[in-house]
């Protein structure tokens, strides 16, 4: 990742973090499913699917109840299985020979690293621009407000701003 002889050599280092919103709630359990079962045993396959699929929901406040409704996204909360299968429904998430990834759940780092700050941020600008795809396909939303851009270098100026866009508006512009 970054290294201090990095910075010795004064390169520019782009990174975008970025923040799932909603992440464990937001798996789509219909992709899931498609996910895995090219992967699992036709028994574990099916009893992952058994897990997720029939399950409903009501809302109380105070002695009022809600209609039921049936939740066809997310894992569920405290489930042993939950963040296993959360990183299985994002581990298919793009990469870059031009760029390093670092994750943990639904946080992640995508760094860009050069001596030129323009191909810096076009090389992180390339791999954002697969995640939007990825994003818009898997309906994984990116939380604005926890999500950041910025330089490390010992040079100025730093490097051009970078956007994730996801639909046809931008969604996030990071600067």
């Amino acid at each position: 990742m970054l290294s201090h002889s990095l910075l010795k050599k004064k390169s520019y280092c782009s990174c975008v973090f970025l923040d799932i919103s909603q992440a464990f709630d937001r798996v789509w359990h219909e992709g899931l499913l498609y996910k895995i079962k090219p992967i699992f045993h036709p028994t574990y396959y099916l009893l992952i699917k058994s897990y997720l699929t029939d399950r409903y929901f009501q809302v109380r406040v105070g002695t009022s109840f809600s209609g039921i409704a049936k939740i066809s996204a997310g894992v569920p909360q405290g489930g042993i299985l939950s963040p296993i299968l959360y990183n299985i429904y994002a581990a298919d998430q793009p990469t870059s020979p031009n760029t390093t990834v670092a994750e943990f759940a639904d946080d992640k780092a995508i760094i860009s690293i050069h001596d030129n700050p323009h191909i810096a941020s076009l090389n992180l600008q390339l791999h954002l621009d697969l995640m939007a795809v990825w994003y818009k396909k898997w309906r994984i939303k990116v939380n604005q407000s926890k999500s950041l851009h910025t330089t490390f270098t010992l040079r100025l100026p730093p490097c051009p701003m970078v956007s994730l866009e996801l639909y046809t508006n931008p969604f996030l512009s990071i600067g």
